[in-house]
């Protein structure tokens, strides 16, 4: 359930700034790290994040961790089929240009899973999605979440534009997108979790969440029973 999203503006600011208000939001929701976009001028926040993070430490205050998310990266697993259980057919590095295009098809099935077990389709708790209607926010985020296209480039592998015709960069769709992703970058080695509830079976699932920067934005997320996304 996706029951918290808050989005604002960068202007007059700059991405150091940006930072340091990711770190405060984190602290205020007791967060112990988050996720930023390190594609373009995104890429700034890994060292203005650490210049933070030893100010911190020298006034003993609790670290953030902070992780970067890219979506020019290559495929998570790119050897395992895209859909999944099956013996043949293509990869997932047969399939995507990259792991943007991977992950909001990620969030597409998501939503088409979710769609069918409304309908009485048989489902796993963790392969679906669900937007609160007291989302602050809601109607601009739909509005968003719908805005993406898709096309197969030269080499038959699908590439995601979603910003089609000139539209304004969707960034809390975004910060949806790389929250419910199983992202892994290429130079870590492993990534956090968040807990997403089953409110009907009471039952809890684990899966990779994602916390996220944009440009003079950041969108942060997840922590135990729930997960919250801050996108600016």
């Amino acid at each position: 359930m996706l029951d918290y999203i808050e989005e604002w503006s960068g202007k007059l600011d700059d991405i150091f700034g940006t930072t340091q208000r990711a770190f405060r939001l984190s602290d205020e929701l007791n967060y112990d790290w988050f996720y930023y976009d390190g594609d373009g001028l995104g890429a700034g926040v890994r060292g203005d994040a650490r210049v933070i993070n030893e100010q911190r430490n020298e006034s003993k205050i609790k670290q953030i961790g902070v992780d970067m998310f890219r979506g020019s990266d290559a495929v998570t697993n790119p050897a395992e089929r895209v859909n999944a259980g099956e013996s043949e057919g293509r990869t997932n590095k047969d399939y995507f240009a990259n792991a943007k295009a991977q992950w909001w098809w990620g969030l597409r099935k998501r939503f088409k899973a979710t769609h069918d077990a409304i309908n009485g389709e048989a489902y796993q708790p963790d392969e679906l999605i669900s937007l609160s209607g007291s989302l602050k926010g809601l109607g601009k985020l739909t509005s968003e979440l719908s805005r993406p296209t898709y096309k197969f480039n030269g080499a038959g592998k699908m590439l995601v534009d979603k910003s089609p015709d000139g539209t304004k960069s969707p960034n809390m769709a975004d910060a949806v997108m790389m929250c419910f992703s199983g992202y892994r970058n290429s130079s870590q080695s492993a990534v956090a979790n968040f807990i997403i509830i089953d409110t009907k079976s009471k039952a809890t699932s684990e899966t990779c969440g994602r916390c996220v920067s944009r440009a003079t934005s950041l969108k942060i997320a997840t922590k135990p029973a729930g997960f919250r996304i801050i996108a600016g």
